[in-house]
């Protein structure tokens, strides 16, 4: 039977996986921010640069959005959250092993591009598992703020004991743990609403 399109829109991330997925992309995503005054002065950078080492990460994210939106709707949540795990963790092991703004950069913005697709694909199989909106919407602010947070906190930890790099280390250790759940987990069938298109 011939698989498409309109078969892999049918399917989803299976529930839990989609929600830890979902908080250890948000885990990356403010695990860096208290490390700033340390990478600025390990790498000389000026307010400027420090600056645009959040901005190139939101920049990736935002980039991403349209291409995150068409290969979940032509792939499926499953095959977008694999390729999202495997960019974040390319991009912060790149990160780590940056020596200057010029490496730097691009390392983030490959980390923002990451976490854009895991979202994306983590909304869409949240939405698909739980077809009431209100519930869909909980779940996925509270996976995300869990996530949030325990970013927040394992950056002072991290940065206190290995330093920067430490951090960057840990989030390329969460998107491996991301790609094995998202290889791992088969694709379940979506739920639908009554009168639901």
């Amino acid at each position: 039977m011939a698989t498409g399109p309109a078969t892999t829109s049918r399917t989803a991330l299976p529930l839990v996986a989609t929600l830890l997925i979902l908080g250890l992309a948000f885990w990356c995503v403010d695990i860096v921010s208290p490390t700033l005054p340390l990478i600025r002065e390990s790498l000389g950078l000026n307010a400027t640069a420090a600056g645009l080492v959040m901005s190139a990460f939101f920049g990736g994210r935002l980039l991403a959005n349209l291409p995150a939106a068409l290969m979940v709707e032509r792939s499926g949540p499953r095959p977008t959250a694999i390729v999202g795990a495997a960019v974040l963790a390319v991009g912060s092991m790149l990160a780590a092993l940056a020596g200057g703004e010029a490496a730097l950069l691009p390392a983030r913005a490959l980390q923002g591009f990451g976490v854009a697709l895991l979202a994306t694909a983590g909304l869409l199989s949240v939405l698909r598992a739980l077809p009431a909106g209100g519930a869909a919407m909980t779940a996925f602010n509270v996976s995300v703020g869990i996530g949030g947070s325990l970013g927040l906190f394992a950056s002072g930890v991290l940065t206190n004991r290995i330093g920067w790099q430490g951090v960057f280390w840990f989030s390329a250790f969460l998107g491996a743990v991301m790609l094995g759940t998202a290889l791992v987990a088969r694709p379940a069938r979506a739920h639908s609403r009554p009168g639901a298109a």
